[in-house]
């Protein structure tokens, strides 16, 4: 162990020898600690103490210190980036970038732009310029996404910049609150509406060259290019959307990368082919993922489905100020830049540009939602669902046939017989379109056949809570017949295990039979709304005539699912079941219950599910509402918002009506129209900004009854308050 001294000589010796190794700080005395400190604030030499802050919080202290994630040099013109969460090792390639003075960004004059870029970059995960937090990989990786694409941004608006000539002088704060602006009222993907990628290829394709000739040529050979397209797949807009796909065809985007000599293998198309033309060059990124455009495809994209799905996304009119946080953020750590010498001259970021100054210049909302399910839809599905179930899964001690009996006898006599590839020429090869539960053993080793009790929980890891990644166990009370089902389930994988059929490791307590292979396979996230789909055509779930004549059904998706148990609670006072709810969640009263909903759910489903009560009451003689004259006052608050008349009526045609108040009438009387719907969500949208604004609220109010037993039972009022001074 090293002793204490108090020799300036010495002192100065020990601090170069420390700097060269670290180790000797392993196990130094504490007063030799102390004069190393007395030693650095004398002599400004503060390079061990530096050193001592970076070994024990990790937070590096010199300014030029590159982060693990980097692992190229600094000045390199191609820049290797690998963070730890990651599989592939990503580049930068400075070097392709030419400006509008037809230099590379990386040559000698571009020098200073191109230090302040990678300064920038290299600022994501600095915790000196964090607020001294340490940021993980997952959250580092996104905001350097974020910085690419501002840079990127500044890139592709070089011209009106004049970055070739000001560097980033140019780049104001009124620029940056233009791109804050963007962002805010952007309803799709960020980096689509900063690059103005919709844009670009829209000039793009309408002003390609093809002839006439050529393009009836084209419409002969692929006709599908020539139907009418509903209004949901109509992206970009085309002044002449069969000359653009002729072209497109021309240029290869159908085509495979290889053996495809008619270039049509791809008929979705390959948006690669796009944003090569648009941005190579001119922006660094090694991939921009487009999703594909419905209205250039070749040919229709197969199914299977019955039908096509009801959009299920509204896309909404932009974003909130929580999202709009990051992008902001990332934008001030362009001001590390301050004290770099090797930099070029820049505006820095002052208060100026603020979210609560993008609020001034535009009404924030929330970014687009699934659809809020019908509670008669989702009811009839889960009813249905369970007398299936009851039908074809009787108890294992019953002579009935049993369905997982069946089916594991076919699985085993398919895993007798050879799988290999076209084998089998009866075997179809569709492309197929999830949930994980406890590897595909038993949950438990108790029967609820011989357990005759109402004390059974179902056991599952909830996917958005935990610490550090890992999600918690949780329990919750599921009735004795459900609780059979999901035995039957571990059973059958059981089974599959003991007979040969699948490996423990290979199954989940739900899992699918492979259409190609026929083996019993673990279904994941990516394909859990097949199962979705099979039900809904099933049971076949409602349609819905799109704008162009076609018809398509509402399939089921999980977020819908989500709220609908506080969507239920809210709808309860028409159902006389709501008690079953109650029961199954283990409350002792509806009050229990409400608060249950409010503890576990988040506002945004709350809200969401009040929005959905309260416009069905506006628009229909339904009302879930108690005090009437509100609902009367918010109509007409909604009317006017909407239409500029406070007098005109919102009388709306639902998914509701249409299914069950002309269920026996003719087809057309039975299919609303899309735009029906779509006026519904967009009076839903309202009303959730006013209920996230607390412009209105909507709430519960409980009181006691005597049941018909002379019990004493909690039941409640919907009350609905409207915030006059708002409202007004």
């Amino acid at each position: 162990m090293l002793t204490a001294v108090d020799n300036l000589a010495y002192l100065e010796k020990l601090t170069n020898d420390i700097v060269n190794n670290p180790e000797k700080l392993n196990g130094m005395h504490v007063n030799t600690l102390s004069q190393l400190t007395n030693y650095a604030v004398a002599t400004d030499d503060f390079r061990v103490l530096a050193l001592l802050t970076e070994i024990y919080t990790g937070i590096p202290m010199e300014s030029d210190s590159l982060p693990e994630w980097w692992l190229s040099n600094f000045h390199d013109d191609i820049s290797k980036i690998h963070f730890k969460h990651q599989k592939k090792v990503k580049e930068i390639r400075w070097c392709d970038i030419t400006l509008d003075d037809n230099e590379p960004l990386t040559s000698e004059k571009h020098q200073p732009l191109l230090n302040a870029f990678k300064y920038w970059l290299i600022a994501c995960d600095n915790p000196l310029e964090n607020g001294g937090k340490l940021t993980s990989s997952k959250s580092a990786a996104r905001k350097y996404s974020h910085i690419l694409t501002l840079i990127n941004t500044i890139l592709l608006n070089g011209q009106a910049l004049k970055l070739s000539q000001y560097h980033l002088e140019k780049v104001s704060e009124a620029f940056w609150l233009n791109v804050l602006l963007t962002i805010a009222e952007n309803a799709g993907s960020i980096s689509t509406a900063l690059y103005q990628t919709h844009d670009r290829i829209k000039a793009l394709l309408d002003n390609v060259e093809i002839s006439i000739e050529e393009v009836n040529a084209f419409k002969a050979k692929y006709p599908y290019v020539t139907r009418d397209i509903a209004s949901d797949e109509n992206t970009l807009n085309l002044n002449d959307r069969v000359k653009a796909c002729c072209w497109l065809h021309q240029h290869r985007y159908y085509a495979n990368k290889t053996r495809d000599k008619f270039g049509h293998r791809n008929p979705q198309g390959n948006n690669t082919i796009l944003t090569a033309k648009l941005f190579e060059g001119k922006i660094l990124t090694d991939t921009i993922q487009l999703s594909p455009f419905p209205e250039l495809a070749l040919k229709p994209t197969p199914l299977m489905s019955e039908y096509q799905a009801v959009p299920n996304q509204d896309k909404g009119n932009g974003c909130s100020a929580k999202d709009i946080q990051p992008w902001h953020h990332a934008i001030q750590l362009i001001n590390t830049n301050i004290d770099k010498h090797d930099v070029s001259t820049f505006s820095p970021v002052t208060s100026k540009v603020s979210v609560d100054a993008v609020q001034s210049l535009t009404t924030l909302r929330n970014q687009g939602r699934t659809r809020t399910l019908p509670p008669e839809f989702v009811f009839d599905l889960f009813r249905n669902s369970y007398e299936l179930l009851e039908d074809f899964c009787p108890a294992p001690d019953t002579k009935e046939v049993n369905f997982f009996d069946n089916l594991l006898d076919v699985l085993t006599t398919v895993h007798s017989k050879s799988t290999a590839a076209f084998s089998n020429t009866h075997r179809p090869y569709p492309s197929s379109k999830a949930f994980s539960n406890k590897e595909g053993q038993r949950t438990t080793d108790a029967s609820p056949y011989i357990e005759d009790s109402d004390n059974w929980h179902l056991r599952f890891k909830a996917k958005k809570t935990g610490v550090k990644g890992e999600n918690i166990t949780i329990d919750r009370p599921i009735p004795l017949s459900v609780a059979r089902f999901v035995y039957q389930l571990e059973q059958f994988n059981q089974q599959a295990i003991e007979r040969g059929i699948a490996t423990k490791n290979a199954l989940t307590l739900f899992n699918y039979i492979d259409t190609q292979t026929f083996q019993l396979k673990k279904r994941n996230h990516s394909r859990f709304n097949d199962a979705f789909d099979a039900l809904c055509d099933y049971f076949e779930t409602a349609i819905v005539e799109m704008d162009n004549g076609e018809y398509r059904r509402h399939y089921v998706r999980q977020h819908q699912l989500r709220r609908f148990f506080a969507l239920v609670f809210f709808w309860s006072k028409n159902y006389e079941n709501m008690e079953a709810l109650r029961w199954m969640l283990a409350h002792s009263d509806l009050e229990h219950l409400h608060n249950y909903i409010t503890e576990s759910d988040t506002g945004g489903v709350l809200n969401s599910a009040k929005a959905s009560v309260i416009v069905q009451s506006v628009i229909s003689d339904k009302s879930q509402i108690d005090n009437l004259d509100e609902v009367e006052h918010l109509r007409k608050i909604l009317a006017k918002r909407l239409t500029g008349n406070a007098n005109k009526a919102l009388h709306i045609r639902t998914l509701d009506d249409a299914i069950f108040d002309y269920g026996d009438e003719s087809e057309h009387r039975t299919t609303p129209h899309i735009s029906q719907l779509q006026t519904e969500q967009d009076l839903e949208n309202e009303v959730l900004m006013l209920l996230e604004s607390d412009i209105i609220s909507l709430n519960p109010e409980f009181f006691t009854i005597k049941d018909e037993n002379g019990e004493d039972i909690k039941t409640f009022n919907l009350i609905l308050k409207i915030n006059e001074l708002e409202a007004e």
